[in-house]
């Protein structure tokens, strides 16, 4: 967690051990945390710096463009 800048979490319901720690392990650390999931956030709403509703399928590529727009 250290190495990393932010965590992303694709469509999770957050209850399965240990993935389900990483929020906490994030907020910890002061990462930012941005879920994509299907659903809306119920678990670790407030851990959540971004929560972005729908399929990753869908979202990320939309989310990719949109960073190497920014980055061109």
């Amino acid at each position: 967690m250290a190495r990393c800048d932010a965590v992303l979490i694709l469509g999770t319901a957050g209850q399965v051990k240990p993935a389900a720690d990483l929020p906490h392990i994030a907020r910890r650390a002061g990462k930012p945390i941005v879920v994509i999931d299907p659903a809306p956030p119920t678990i670790w709403d407030d851990a959540y710096t971004v929560s972005i509703v729908g399929h990753a399928s869908e979202v990320l590529p939309m989310l990719i463009d949109q960073i190497l727009l920014e980055k061109a």
